[in-house]
């Protein structure tokens, strides 16, 4: 079920946006884009890796716990997910007065908290770490280019958003505290000072899977679950 604040958003966006095929097909172009969401992100990961400007190992280290924390909010995202009852995407949910532009066919998945919300919030606390100004706007670049997209489209309600970026943020704060944060990141900068073609090789299959949310995986994933069914 819809929270007590939830429904009132939605309207309001509806409201506000109106019913402009145009608008409505470019918002949900935004919403699949994985360039515009976890590149974006990585870009910006990857260009704080190489700057050479102040402490490097720490500007490193800070860059790795954020990745972990997003790792770690994906999971916990995943558990509550699962412990909860299913509550369905909102344009499947038939909510009196609303229609949604679009029949996106993944009713079926639990819609409270939200993956997107929790991840990138996550990366963005990362940076908020290394950047007071590049983590204010990342923040903003989520709650603008990533959440209310999925508001609007009906894929979340506000309330699961919310939970999501609760648990991303606290992800990221727990693993970027100075103990953990060492644990995390010394092997692989480690790694990296001895077997850099080795580093920079998992690096960007594990950047490109992060930035697409691990689309490949769950789709691999899918596949041998269907497989070992049949068998």
């Amino acid at each position: 079920m819809a929270g007590y604040f939830d429904i009132p958003i939605i309207l309001w966006l509806k409201h506000l946006a109106g019913d402009w095929w145009i608008f409505n097909y470019s918002i949900y172009c935004l919403s699949d884009n994985h360039l515009l969401k976890g590149g974006i992100f990585l870009a910006v990961f990857w260009g704080f890796w190489f700057r050479t400007s102040g402490d490097q190992n720490r500007t490193r280290a800070f860059l790795l716990s954020a990745l972990a924390g997003g790792l770690l909010a994906i999971a916990l995202n995943q558990a509550v997910m699962m412990i909860t009852p299913l509550r369905p995407r909102p344009y499947a949910a038939h909510l009196p007065g609303i229609d949604f532009p679009f029949n996106l066919g993944i009713a079926a998945r639990n819609s409270f908290p939200s993956d997107h919300a929790a991840l990138f919030f996550a990366l963005a606390t990362g940076l908020w770490f290394i950047s007071r100004r590049m983590g204010i706007a990342a923040y903003l670049y989520t709650a603008i280019a990533i959440c209310i997209p999925r508001i609007y489209l009906g894929l979340h309600y506000p309330s699961d958003l919310l939970a999501g970026a609760v648990i991303g943020i606290a992800s990221a704060c727990l693993v970027s505290g100075t103990r953990l944060r060492e644990v995390i990141a010394s092997p692989l900068l480690a790694w990296e000072k001895k077997y850099p073609p080795a580093f920079y090789a998992a690096f960007f299959v594990f950047s490109y899977q992060l930035a697409t949310l691990f689309d490949d995986l769950r789709a691999l994933g899918n596949w041998a679950h269907t497989i070992s069914r049949v068998l």
